[in-house]
């Protein structure tokens, strides 16, 4: 039986001054305690760090690139929410705007396209395989 949720992912590029191994653990170590309860106020139920590398081409909502070549990027961050609407106002929050965004400055490569978020996307998402009860 498939279940469905809404996702968002956000390819991202590191902060040029960090190995991707320093990127990682920083990532993992040092942000993910600092989104956790803001998460949980904004119906973000899920967040998943993959530790992925590559190239992509940023493109809007309608798949029209934005870019004439691939960008790199270090990970993808994927959210389950609840809402889109909800996610989106969770980045007016003020622990998002005091805590979480001066620790991306840190962790992103602010002069990336899309400064360091290369590319959001969101849709619905459908779970295929889910653990035995």
């Amino acid at each position: 039986m498939t279940s469905t949720f809404k996702q968002v992912l956000c390819y991202i590029a590191r902060n040029p001054s960090m190995t991707q191994e320093q990127f990682y653990d920083h990532w993992k170590n040092k942000h993910a305690p600092l989104c956790v309860d803001w998460a949980h106020k904004y119906g973000i139920r899920g967040y998943m760090q993959i530790r992925a590398a590559g190239w992509v081409t940023p493109a809007d909502s309608n798949g029209k690139p934005l870019t004439e070549a691939p960008v790199e990027y270090d990970g993808i961050a994927l959210f389950e929410v609840t809402s889109e609407e909800l996610f989106n106002q969770a980045f007016e929050d003020e622990h998002f705007l005091h805590h979480i965004r001066p620790d991306e400055d840190r962790m992103l490569d602010r002069e990336a396209f899309g400064r360091g978020i290369i590319m959001t996307a969101s849709g619905e998402g459908l779970k295929i395989i889910t653990p035995k009860d």
